[in-house]
């Protein structure tokens, strides 16, 4: 339903210039659809807001490789930093 790219500029307030998941109509259709399934009727709706769907729009950056790419980033710009000389 979402792409790993989309899912990347959407949080659930809508902060840091990213759109707001909780006005949008796919929040209505997920949450119906968490209510109709039988195992998980007795869910609340903050705890789907809470536990899964915030949740899931947090991890976004990690996945379809996102955390190699930062960890790579991370090493590479490691790699760069000047060495102090050394006095003694």
């Amino acid at each position: 339903m979402i792409t790993c790219t989309v899912a990347r500029r959407i949080n659930w307030k809508g902060v840091n210039g990213k759109r707001a998941f909780n006005t949008m109509a796919m929040k209505i259709v997920i949450f119906r659809a968490v209510c109709k399934c039988t195992i998980t009727s007795a869910v609340m709706d903050a705890d789907i807001s809470q536990h899964s769907t915030i949740r899931w729009f947090n991890l976004a950056s990690d996945r379809e490789g996102g955390r190699q790419e930062r960890q790579e980033r991370r090493r590479q710009s490691q790699d760069t930093l000047p060495v102090p000389d050394q006095q003694y």
